[in-house]
């Protein structure tokens, strides 16, 4: 028998062979092209784990306030959100939150009051920070422009209003604590003070000049 035969009569049809797997190949899932959509418990998932991370910070986030997170209990934030809406503290613990709000200005002012040279006016053992209150409260509520003299110096910095940003307690208290920082010995400044100057100065948007605020004080 040649070889041509002996290999016809053993290798089965193809043909067979599909028919013999036909059977074994409906039991199972054939696999298709394209994507499969995403199964709607895993979307569920997904929403409900944004919604709860929203009401968690809209929860816990203390109104995003930045004095919310300083160091300290939680205790200890809420008695000074309790006192900022009560106002009428003492000297010394106006002094001490004014210490904390005056780190936003440190970064020009520096920590010790010394100011930069030629930029920044200082704060240590001038007369503009240890002279009537009324001025610095208006400086801080509508900000200062234009040349200013300062222990001998003058200085033409644009300094910006904080008066939309903080609140009497707070713009008092940071007075309180400039007035007796350093080699300063002025007196506190009362919330009382920053609440009568920001109603009568309503009316302005411009910054103060040096020479206004001396007219001012010339006239107290």
């Amino acid at each position: 028998m040649s070889d041509s035969l002996r290999e016809s009569q053993e290798s089965p049809d193809e043909g067979d062979i599909h028919e013999m797997h036909d059977p074994i190949a409906r039991e199972f899932e054939r696999p298709e092209d394209g994507y499969q959509p995403i199964p709607l418990t895993l979307i569920f998932l997904f929403f409900a784990l944004v919604g709860w991370g929203g009401w968690y910070l809209g929860a816990y986030s203390g109104d995003w306030r930045v004095d919310v997170f300083y160091p300290g209990d939680r205790a200890t934030a809420a008695a000074e959100a309790q006192k900022e809406s009560s106002g009428g503290t003492s000297p010394e613990e106006l002094a001490t939150l004014g210490k904390r709000v005056y780190a936003q200005c440190a970064a020009c002012h520096q920590q010790n009051g010394k100011g930069v040279a030629g930029n920044f006016p200082p704060l240590d053992g001038t007369e503009w920070v240890t002279g009537p209150p009324q001025t610095l409260i208006r400086i801080l509520l509508h900000g200062l422009e234009g040349p200013i003299q300062v222990a001998g110096n003058e200085y033409n910095a644009q300094m910006p209003a904080w008066g939309g940003q903080l609140s009497d307690r707070q713009i008092a208290a940071v007075l309180t604590y400039i007035r007796s920082a350093w080699s300063n010995q002025a007196g506190p400044v009362k919330p009382a003070q920053v609440e009568s100057l920001r109603k009568e100065s309503a009316d302005r948007s411009a910054s103060w000049t040096a020479s206004e605020l001396k007219s001012l004080e010339s006239g107290q």
